[in-house]
């Protein structure tokens, strides 16, 4: 339309200057009553056009009373093509919106704006599981089959009442929630496309003194028979949040482990407690993995984080922590940070351990013997976490407390070896359950029928 708009533009100006070439009022003038057009026009004054039939207009071809448009119908409009009485879309027709074309009212989009694109078709086939809770704030992920939109509604009441939008089209679908009330229950869905989840519930991160409680667990790898029936136990503690010491799937290079491994047998309870998860040797440096997770700091390799009284600091051991390169110096400036000094209690967990009495033909990982164990004691570090060796073994040097909790599925190792600080050990299925309470700290190993098979206790 531009080009014919220019054409008849200067077709009009090449009159005009002819006519002004004929100098004064030539004899086609209509005697003198202030139109300068020539016979075969038929408004009375102000116009220069050629062929026109309304009272104050400039356009070649035109209907309406105020238009600069070259084809309109409508009274106040700069489309080439239009029918609505607002709107400067390139192709626009009704009032109920639909995207993709637009066809609203009152818009300016040449795309528009809602929420169910009509050509989404995207089904959630991965259950919303989340991430990174604060006290103001929690991150809210899920998959689906093909890309599509994401949206999460949430609200006080399980009448919800929010909305976040994403249009970006994903697969892996992250929406973070902010400025939420601390230590609130708060109720949501997700949606992709026409498809959505049922409601769930989540608690934001509690005020410093509040009693909490969590879960920890390991190597679950692909035996879901065994880790399901410890996630249906989990969730009767109803936890503040949980914690994976890596070994998630046999091999996460393959991206169809994961969610048959890990996030369909404990769906019920990622939905309502974010998971934390520290890079295992089995999830072989996969980028399948790192795209899955939104832990703190936007980095899933290590990463921290507070929650009430405690501040916890998850680690990838596959790393080498050693003097002299980032990570370490990162580790070092994490340890004796503010949030970890001034915490009551200081926990980190990460996959290997510096020492183990299973497995035989493995004893530890000497970089974390080296490196990692003395910052963990310089900085008081109260207790760490490890899975690697499918068992369970707590022991204390001293200083600081330590726990293999590598018994959520793997095959279970035996003993092979005496490691003087181990006070207890056992190859038997298990999972952790911790609770904090001011300055007490209760580790509680529970079997495969549920019952505490091992207590533990650290109180400043």
């Amino acid at each position: 339309m531009l080009f014919d708009k220019t054409v008849i533009l200067a077709f009009v100006l090449a009159l005009a200057l002819a006519f002004a070439g004929c100098g004064g009022n030539g004899g086609n003038d209509q005697g003198g009553r202030g139109d300068d057009d020539s016979v075969g026009d038929d408004d009375t004054s102000g116009d220069d056009d050629v062929t026109d039939d309304d009272a104050a207009d400039d356009d070649a071809v035109d209907d309406d009373s105020i238009d600069d448009d070259l084809i309109d119908d409508d009274a106040v409009d700069d489309d080439a093509v239009d029918d609505d009485t607002v709107d400067d879309d390139t192709v626009d027709d009704d009032t109920v919106d639909d995207d993709t074309v637009d066809d609203d009212t009152v818009d300016d989009d040449s795309i528009d704006d809602d929420t169910t694109p009509i050509d989404c078709n995207a089904v959630i086939t991965r259950q919303p599981y989340l991430q990174s809770v604060t006290q103001t704030g929690i991150t809210v992920m899920w998959g689906t089959d093909i890309p599509g939109d994401s949206t999460v509604e949430y609200g006080l009441t399980d009448a919800l009442g929010q909305t976040v939008y994403l249009a970006d089209q994903q697969i892996v679908h992250l929406v973070e929630l902010t400025g939420l009330e601390p230590q609130t229950t708060y109720y949501y869905k997700a949606t992709s496309c026409h498809d959505e989840t049922t409601v769930a519930s989540f608690r934001t991160a509690p005020l410093r003194d509040t009693p909490f409680n969590f879960t920890a667990f390991s190597d679950n790898h692909c035996h879901a028979e065994i880790f399901g029936p410890f996630v249906d136990m989990m969730i009767g503690f109803d936890p503040d949040f949980a914690i994976s010491v890596g070994d998630t799937v046999d091999d996460g290079r393959d991206p169809t482990q994961y969610d048959p491994c890990f996030f369909t047998p404990a769906q019920e309870l990622f939905r309502s407690a974010p998971v934390y998860v520290a890079f295992g040797n089995h999830e072989h440096f996969s980028l399948t993995y790192y795209g899955l997770f939104s832990f703190p700091g936007g980095n899933n390799a290590h990463f921290s984080f507070t929650y009430g009284n405690t501040f916890f600091l998850g680690l990838d051991a596959d790393v080498p922590y050693i003097p002299g390169l980032p990570w370490y110096k990162w580790l070092v400036d994490q340890l004796s940070s503010p949030e970890a000094q001034n915490a009551e209690f200081r926990v980190m967990f990460f996959h290997q351990p510096p020492y183990t009495e299973g497995w035989p033909g493995y004893d530890g990982d000497w970089v974390v013997r080296l490196f990692i164990l003395p910052l963990m004691k310089q900085y008081h570090v109260d207790v760490y976490f490890n899975g690697h060796t499918h068992d369970y073994e707590r022991g204390w040097d001293g200083t600081i407390a330590n726990y293999i909790i590598g018994g959520a599925g793997g095959d279970l190792d035996v003993w092979a070896r005496d490691v003087a600080w181990d006070l207890f050990y056992a190859s038997e299925y298990h999972f952790l359950h911790v609770s904090v309470d001011g300055a007490t700290m209760t580790l509680d190993a529970i079997d495969q029928t549920g019952q505490v098979f091992d207590s533990y206790q650290i109180v400043h």
